[in-house]
């Protein structure tokens, strides 16, 4: 089973309802793994359910300005072509992780952590592998849907196995259409409710 829901409805930018949510299943004795994205301190941090683990996923500070031209680049985006495109992020990335001194994935003004993102994804492969009543994946969004990056190819296994366990999964509204082609759960497909 495949279910989905958005941020706001998982509790906002601390995931406070779906952290509830997984604690009363644990509590219940279900099996859970799978990644909560949350913000704290100004940052991204990744908590890794079946350890409990937080990892700062945000290396970076992300001031009013940088927030400002992400929205003006979004304006733009639709005239880049994929080439340029292609050849800026490359450059952007590669030189951002020189910066950083480790591998890093650049998604707008935010620079991620590639090692805790692998680390996400073993989390996620690792439920395949020894399948849990609930996988929580949040959140898939554009790095995912459209870029290929940042859970994947991991959360496309997940999706593949969703007859052998619940998933739940937070993703951005604008993407749920998109979402169910990628991936090819449209017919399937629920609304996540938390107050079940």
């Amino acid at each position: 089973m495949l279910q989905v829901a958005t941020a706001e409805e998982a509790g906002g930018a601390d995931r406070s309802i779906l952290v509830a949510w997984v604690e009363k299943q644990a509590q219940a004795g279900k099996r859970i793994a799978g990644v909560v994205t949350f913000e704290a301190k100004g940052r991204k941090f990744v908590r890794i359910l079946s350890t409990r683990e937080e990892k700062m996923l945000q290396l970076n500070d992300i001031g009013e300005e940088e927030l400002a031209k992400m929205a003006e680049h979004k304006k733009h985006r639709a005239t880049e072509s994929k080439s340029t495109d292609s050849a800026f992020k490359s450059s952007t990335v590669e030189q951002t992780s020189q910066a950083f001194d480790r591998p890093v994935c650049v998604v707008g003004p935010f620079v991620f952590d590639d090692e805790v993102l692998a680390c996400a994804r073993r989390e996620l492969l690792t439920a395949i592998e020894n399948p849990v009543d609930i996988l929580v994946v949040d959140e898939i969004g554009p790095l995912e849907v459209k870029r290929g990056e940042g859970l994947e190819p991991a959360f496309k296994q997940c999706v593949s196995s969703r007859d052998k366990m619940h998933i739940v999964v937070i993703v951005r509204p604008n993407l749920w259409e998109y979402f169910g082609e990628v991936y090819g759960c449209s017919a399937d497909m629920g609304r996540m409710d938390f107050a079940e």
